[in-house]
């Protein structure tokens, strides 16, 4: 008599989605060499614990966890059984992309090296919520007082925040630009920022997650029309710290 071989666990390719996603794991492709039926047997070996729609179909579905400060891989063994022998495990990851988390910004109490008060022109502005400036709105940016280069504005809180992502928007006349910068943290370390964008689009500086309780943008370099250095908008992205 022919000996019965195993089934053999045949899981798609790795895949990377977005954070709150509906994700489906698939062994469609596991197989039997005799062609008998399959039972499926799935579980979580790795990451945060997800809940399946089902252990035993051959593709089930899960939600991506949200909020996740960095990418994060969640790790699936599927074994199929031909109702006498079990294939060896098969694998498949799932990299969640992290989460960029909310604005903390408006949070935050802001700081600057000076601001056009007698305009309205404030350090709190470049916190507020509200994309623009001259020659739009200039009550809802902050310019400095004929500063250029070392000027700067800082954002404190007052719990240690958990930051992914700082997005700069420049002040949006043709005249007033920010050819260089450093972001420096509560911690210490730095990075360096490029030009910010002339027209007053946004300029994403995206960072390795890392635990601050202040940031501080100093420019270090500015273009040659320039003559009261500012931000429309100062936006960061993150979580308070577990």
């Amino acid at each position: 008599a022919p000996v019965n071989q195993a089934p053999v666990a045949n899981v798609a390719a790795a895949q990377t989605v977005a954070a709150g996603a509906l994700v489906q794991v698939d062994g469609l492709a596991s197989s039997d060499p005799e062609g008998a039926p399959l039972n499926y047997q799935w579980r979580q070996v790795g990451g945060p614990t997800v809940a399946l729609s089902s252990n035993t179909e051959a593709a089930p579905l899960f939600v991506a966890p949200s909020g996740l400060m960095q990418n994060t891989v969640l790790s699936f063994e599927l074994v199929v059984n031909d109702g006498q022998l079990n294939s060896l495990p098969a694998i498949t990851n799932v990299t969640v992309a992290a989460s960029a988390g909310i604005n903390i910004a408006p949070q935050a109490t802001v700081l600057a090296s000076s601001q056009n008060s007698a305009d309205g022109q404030l350090a709190t502005k470049a916190v507020d919520g509200v994309i623009s400036g001259y020659p739009g709105d200039y009550t809802r940016e902050w310019a400095t007082q004929g500063q250029r280069t070392d000027a700067w504005i800082e954002l404190r809180w007052t719990v240690p925040m958990i930051v992914s992502r700082v997005v700069l928007y420049d002040r949006p006349n043709a005249n007033d630009q920010i050819t260089g910068a450093t972001l420096t943290f509560s911690d210490g370390t730095s990075i360096t920022v490029l030009a910010l964008n002339n027209n007053g689009t946004a300029t994403i500086v995206n960072l390795s997650p890392k635990t601050a309780t202040s940031i501080r943008l100093t420019t270090t370099s500015v273009s040659a029309a320039t003559q009261n250095v500012g931000l429309s908008e100062f936006e960061v992205f993150g979580s308070v710290a577990p």
